[in-house]
Order: structure tokens, then C-alpha cells, then sequence
């Protein structure tokens, strides 16, 4: 069981705070930060008996990336950082790994990168070794530089070979001139190009975002909290307190006009098309990241008229697809369509304008809402029952809020929102002046 916050409070100089959550979920969860500025967040859950999730969580991503041709880099670490230290080069780390049987794996986002390991709660005091070792100790020499370029340039031709690459670098490239939102995790294929070349960046990258006020761990699981708290307290304490030198992120300016942009390619494919209308960003306990997830589920949804109509009745759409996820700064609501036939592009547009006018108007279809609200909130909960799943969601809200309890703040928003707050998200956001429309057309 984890310790009472009496208990931790006797331990050391520590910013500390407890907070129970929603028993269907996970309860209690302690928040401690470390003297170095690590933030830790211990949450019991017996749903997985003798099972684990140690995720670390570094609040950089390609936000971070405000320098000019040098895009890419916290994806770059995503890979580096399996290249090991002076203890644990990478064919110990790798095998230690497997004979504990966790499973490691890591991905890189717009606000954050995170890095995973999910196993039996017994390997914990091992995990804990291991990570905090690499994280303070990770060495690499340019020779290593270059060779991980080349299989991230790999990644970059491989994902490049579908339409799906094009269009998001076509729509965050539209709708963002001065953010660094405007080019992907993945970063632009020139800056890859050039990467080999960028050893000193990528060793003033590590400084800047690999620090541990930067870096928040997440144990979720079945597992002793005492224990793994004194740990990490022992591998990590030593961690030295670094100063940030963080450039700025520049601000993206108010959208004025709609804009819009057209992709070719070259190789046979489903015509598409694809809006995003510039979104607020997440903040715990405010609307806007359930008012996304509920928008998109009203107009483009399964049980959607837009669905109905265009997908099932004039069959005019293969499918919609979209993606709803936290951002630090505003970001987009988007969403995308699969066109039967290029002839349908201007009716699927104007169904669709046809919907949005209808929400800013007021009709909003009361028990398509409640139906929504209430599969939303379940498939939330149920997603978070297995430790994995929930330290993903967490690490999401670390990423965008910096809070390593901002779930707990929003998971019963869903439920509150009104039809109001829904006509109100709809005149304010989903206007042409803040649309961005990408024409993704065959050879």
C-alpha cells in the first residue's frame, strides 16, 4: 500500500500533495516533487494484480523545436535514448529487459515525449536502475548521431510512402506560420537530411529539455508505494538541478480568412479532404478538451447525421477520420474524409457546413448528446482500468498541463457540458476565419 502523505512528509524536503480519485478508477494516488524538481506520481490500481507501468514523461517535444532547420530532435531522443550508458550499453539494457519480461517502448508528440515500460511490479526496483541511470547518464558520439539519423530518415521514407504524412504536413504547415506546430514530430524530411550534421544541437537539445524539473515519473500498478518511492528517492536524488535555458516558443498569430491548400499524389488514391478549425488549449478542469471529443462525435461520429448521410445514405464518403488530443497552445480540431469519387468533393464541404451552421445555431440533437456523453464517460473509464492505459492518458495531461494530477480534473467534464456549451464551442471556434481545408487529389 503507498504511504500515508504523514508518512512521506518525514522523508525529506519534498512539495508534496495527495489527491483520491474516483474510486472506479484508481485510489489514492500521492504526488511528491523531489528536491531536484522531479515530479513523481505513485496511483495504486488492483486491476492488473502484480503488474506495472513506470512511464517518464519529458514535458519537450516538437513545440521545442523553435530553431530554424533544426526540426526533429525530440523524436531523434525517442531513438537515442535506447543507445545506453557506460553501466548499460544497449545489449545489457535490452536483455536485462527481457529476461524481467517488461515490455519498453517510447513515442514522441507535439508537448512531450514519453517513454514506457509495462511488466510485473517485482522488476520495479530494476526499471527504476535502469531509467534513471540512462537518464543521467546517456552517452553517444557522433558516429551513434549519425547512424540513428539514417533509420529515422528510413521512418520518415516509410511513413511518406501513404497520403496520411502529406496531409498532416500540409495542414499544421497551413494553418501554423510561426509555431513550431507547423512541421510534425517527425520533423521536415530536409532537417532529417541535415541531422547528421547537428551533433552540438542534439547535445544542447539533451540539456535543455532532459533535466529533471523537466521529467515527470508515472507508477501506476499493483506495487509497494513505499518502496518504490524510497527508490526512486535513491537513484534519482543525486540527479543534479540544472538551470533552463529554453528558447521562446513564438506565438501564433489570431487566423484571419480562411485558408486552403491542395497536396497531389502522384500514385493512385482516394481523393480526400481534410478541416481544422483552431482550437483552444487544454487546461485542467476547463471544457475545451471534452467539448473536442464531443464535437467530434456529434458531427463526424458513427451515430452522426453527417455519417448517415454521407457515409451510409448517398454513400458520397468512405469514412471520417480525426483525432482528439491535449495540446499545450492552441492546436486544431480536425477531421478528415475519405471521397468516393473527386465529384463529391463540393457537396461533402457544404453537408458539412450544413452541420456546423445547424450546432452554431442552436439545434443540437438533445439526445444524440446525452447518448454521446454517456458513451464518451464509459469508454474513458474503461479505458483506464489497466495501468498502461492509464498512465498513457496521464502522461497526455502531464504533456499538455505540466500537471501530473490534471486527469483527475477533467475526467467528470464530459458529463456537465450542456447543449449551450456546445452552440457556444461552435459559433466561437468553428468559424471559416480560424478553418484550415487541405485537398489531398489523385495524379
Amino acid at each position: 500500500m503507498l504511504p500515508s502523505v504523514a508518512a512521506l512528509a518525514l522523508a525529506g524536503p519534498l512539495l508534496l500533495a495527495a489527491h483520491t480519485g474516483p474510486k472506479s478508477v484508481a485510489t489514492p494516488n500521492v504526488y511528491v516533487r523531489l528536491a531536484n524538481g522531479l515530479r513523481v506520481l505513485l496511483v495504486e490500481t488492483r486491476s492488473s494484480p502484480g503488474l506495472s507501468a513506470y512511464y517518464t514523461v519529458v514535458r519537450a517535444g516538437s513545440r521545442n523545436e523553435v530553431e530554424p532547420g533544426h526540426t526533429g530532435f525530440a523524436h531523434f531522443f525517442e531513438h537515442v535514448m535506447f543507445k545506453g550508458t557506460p553501466t548499460w550499453p544497449p545489449e545489457k539494457w535490452e536483455a536485462e529487459m527481457l529476461a524481467l519480461g517488461v515490455d519498453a517502448n517510447a513515442s514522441t508528440w507535439e508537448d512531450f515525449t514519453v517513454y514506457e515500460q509495462f511488466g510485473p511490479s517485482a522488476a520495479l526496483p530494476r526499471i527504476v536502475e535502469l531509467e534513471a541511470d540512462r537518464f543521467q547518464n546517456l552517452a553517444y558520439s557522433e558516429p551513434e548521431l549519425q547512424t540513428e539519423a539514417k533509420t529515422i530518415l528510413g521512418e520518415y521514407h516509410k511513413q511518406a510512402s501513404s497520403p496520411e504524412l502529406a496531409l498532416e504536413e500540409a495542414l499544421v504547415g497551413t494553418a501554423f506560420r510561426r509555431h513550431p506546430y507547423g512541421h510534425t514530430p517527425l520533423g521536415t524530411l530536409a532537417d532529417i537530411k541535415a541531422m547528421p550534421r547537428r551533433y552540438a544541437h542534439s547535445q544542447k537539445f539533451f540539456e535543455r529539455h532532459y533535466r529533471a524539473d523537466n521529467c515527470t515519473i508515472l507508477v501506476i500498478g499493483d506495487f509497494d508505494g513505499a518502496a518504490v518511492m524510497d527508490e526512486i528517492r535513491r537513484r534519482y536524488g543525486g540527479w543534479a538541478r540544472r538551470k533552463p535555458s529554453e528558447p521562446s516558443v513564438p506565438d501564433e498569430a489570431a487566423q484571419k480568412g480562411e485558408r486552403r491548400t491542395r497536396v497531389v499524389w502522384k500514385q493512385p488514391t482516394a481523393p480526400r479532404i481534410v478541416l481544422g478549425w483552431r482550437f483552444p488549449a487544454w487546461r485542467a478542469g476547463d471544457k475545451n478538451a471534452a467539448l473536442h471529443e464531443v464535437l467530434s462525435e456529434l458531427l463526424f461520429g458513427p451515430a452522426s447525421a453527417l455519417h448517415a448521410d454521407l457515409v451510409l445514405g448517398r454513400q458520397l464518403v468512405e469514412r471520417f477520420d480525426g483525432w482528439s488530443m491535449p495540446h499545450r497552445d492552441p492546436h486544431l480540431f480536425a477531421f478528415g474524409a475519405t471521397l468516393r469519387d473527386e465529384k463529391h468533393r463540393a457537396a461533402v464541404l457544404s453537408a458539412i457546413d450544413a452541420e456546423v451552421a445547424k450546432l452554431a445555431d442552436g439545434r443540437v440533437d438533445a439526445a444524440l448528446l446525452a447518448d454521446v456523453k454517456a458513451h464518451l464517460a464509459n469508454r474513458e473509464r474503461a479505458r483506464l482500468e489497466s495501468p498502461a492505459a492509464l498512465a498513457g492518458a496521464i502522461a497526455k495531461a502531464v504533456g499538455a498541463t505540466g500537471d501530473p494530477e490534471a486527469l483527475w480534473a477533467n475526467l467528470d467534464v464530459t458529463t456537465r457540458l450542456t447543449q449551450d456549451d456546445v452552440v457556444q464551442a461552435a459559433r466561437t471556434y468553428l468559424v471559416r476565419d480560424g478553418r484550415t481545408i487541405v485537398d489531398l487529389v489523385g495524379p
